[in-house]
């Protein structure tokens, strides 16, 4: 008669105890996976556009929205309406609207202005229009406001010229009727509401350039191709 192994019990309850562990192993690895195989596949599809991520608003904002206009700078107090054709201008579509710059910049040469640039630009503006221009063309970029039914001011204080960027918009239809534009010539500019004085340097402005213009000269046959791939302006 063979006598019980009191070692057995033991054995099998060791052996046991590692069986659970390794099935609670097995459980949190294969949670773990489970869970990095589901992101990948969502954040795949976010990549892709299959679907929006949850910070797709945030990051779809454009640049105007993040950096909006702040209040315009008031002219000086004998800053009077600068003759048109002493504004030189550059005309950028910001819209899916072929030729609207085109259009523009005939109408403003038409007008008299010196149009130096005709291209598209991004992100969209919203507004009729966006005059941009640094601190030496303020009463250059109230004379052209004054075109522009709509027409928001931004300045920026990197820009060293005296010229004028003129961003169209969503809006922008044409320019103002010419007896709706409220100039005067030798009379001083109307402060816009809520300007606010800014310090113009001391310093001579650069001359305004159209945003392609190199000193090295640019490459005909480059100048051809980027015509091709961009829509017309």
């Amino acid at each position: 008669m063979t006598s019980p192994n009191p070692s057995e019990p033991a054995v099998s309850k060791r052996e046991q105890r590692h069986r659970n562990k390794r099935l609670r192993q097995s459980v949190i690895f294969g949670t773990i996976m489970g869970v990095m195989a589901m992101a990948l596949l969502f954040s795949t599809a976010v990549y892709t556009g299959v679907i929006d991520g949850p910070f797709n608003i945030a990051f779809s904002e454009d640049e105007d929205a993040k950096n909006p206009a702040g209040p315009p700078p008031c002219p000086g107090p004998d800053d009077t309406p600068v003759k048109y054709g002493k504004v030189k201008i550059r005309v950028y579509n910001t819209t899916e609207v072929a030729g609207l710059a085109s259009a523009a910049a005939d109408d403003l040469t038409e007008r008299g202005f010196e149009v130096i640039d005709v291209t598209n630009e991004d992100p969209a503006v919203t507004d009729a229009a966006e005059i941009r221009f640094g601190p030496h063309a303020i009463a250059e970029a109230y004379t052209v406001q004054a075109q522009i039914e709509g027409a928001v001011m931004r300045l920026d204080t990197e820009i060293t010229d005296d010229g004028v960027d003129v961003l169209l918009g969503e809006t922008y239809d044409s320019l103002r009727p010419t007896d709706g534009v409220d100039l005067t010539p030798d009379e001083p500019l109307t402060p816009l509401p809520d300007c606010v004085p800014v310090d113009v340097p001391d310093e001579e402005p650069d001359e305004p350039k159209a945003d392609d213009d190199d000193d090295s000269g640019d490459d005909e046959g480059d100048e051809e191709n980027s015509e091709d791939e961009s829509p017309e302006a």
